[in-house]
């Protein structure tokens, strides 16, 4: 049986873009000894990568 994902189950906390960002364009995340960049589109949508 597949059951359907339900992604509102898993979210405990919630942050808007902004806060992150703060007026930047890229930000740098550190989590689990690796660096991410999270990013922010000219068309508003957001990239996050190794």
């Amino acid at each position: 049986m597949v059951r359907p994902f339900d992604d509102a189950a898993l979210v405990t906390d919630s942050l808007d873009s902004a806060a992150l960002l703060r007026g930047q364009k890229v930000v740098e995340i550190s989590h689990n000894g690796f660096v991410y960049r999270l990013q922010a589109t000219k068309l508003g949508k957001l990239i996050l990568t190794k």
